[in-house]
């Protein structure tokens, strides 16, 4: 399943990258903030996941949007 609402919600559900019996909700949702862009993430994961895979989930988040964050301030710098 998926709902996206431009520019502001972008929902995600499914197995996404897990191979176990799971299911996951991912929600991105962005608002304005003062002069920037505020992007806000949930994400649930229901099922049998593995306790490493658990504890190590929010290693992989913090990475990603921290990508992200490089990646649209690099866009910015270079208008």
């Amino acid at each position: 399943m998926q709902v996206i609402k431009p520019p502001r919600l972008i929902e995600i559900s499914g197995p996404l990258f897990m191979s176990y019996p799971a299911i996951n909700h991912i929600q991105y949702r962005l608002s304005e903030e003062g002069t920037g862009t505020r992007l806000k993430l949930i994400h649930r994961g229901y099922g049998e996941i593995p306790a490493d895979h658990r504890e190590g989930v929010g290693e992989g988040w913090t990475y990603g949007l921290n990508r992200v964050r490089q990646i649209a301030e690099a866009k910015l710098k270079s208008k």
